[in-house]
């Protein structure tokens, strides 16, 4: 399966024409990764997280039923509506594919600052949101719907594990 803007894309995408397993490669994928980004950024003199591990469990003062909504139905469509449409303004500017799908997550990153104990905790997001784009631009040749619906599913599934806390905290 190739991007429709860059082939360097498509060397880390599933080479399945399922867009549920696309979803589901791509967010072990990004789940993955930011475990490592974690780790790497506890290696380092930063300013460890308040409220367990930021990459499972934002730092929030919100209800846990809240929190289940929000990780589980309105950050998703809001946040890839945001991710989309900065992706297709980056991408009608003539930027490759993978450069937008970087600028994109690193804006991503930065609009999760309010959750994180310090600015540099934000880019645990990082490698979840570039999939995200990168599923977004792999995809959208065939259907901007099944594109953005892959994004969605993604989103959902990686806050799956914050809103099991949520979930805890609402029963414990």
């Amino acid at each position: 399966m190739q991007s429709p803007d860059d082939d360097t894309l498509a060397r880390w995408l599933p080479r399945s024409q399922s867009p549920v397993v696309h979803a589901i490669v791509l967010t072990a994928y990004g789940y993955w990764a930011g475990v490592v980004v974690g780790g790497v950024l506890r290696l380092g003199s930063f300013q460890k997280p308040l409220d367990g591990d930021p990459s499972f469990t934002p730092i929030t003062s919100e209800p846990p039923l809240y929190r289940i909504i929000d990780g589980l139905l309105l950050a998703p469509i809001i946040e890839s509506i945001m991710l989309i449409i900065f992706l297709e303004i980056v991408t009608a500017l003539k930027l490759k594919a993978y450069l937008a799908a970087a600028l994109g997550s690193a804006l991503m990153c930065i609009l999760h600052y309010s959750h994180s104990p310090t600015i540099v905790w934000t880019f645990i997001h990082f490698p979840s949101f570039l999939l995200q784009g990168a599923a977004y631009f792999n995809w959208r040749a065939r259907s901007r719907k099944t594109a953005a619906g892959i994004m969605w599913g993604m989103h959902v599934l990686h806050n799956i594990v914050p809103s099991l806390a949520a979930l805890r905290a609402f029963f414990g």
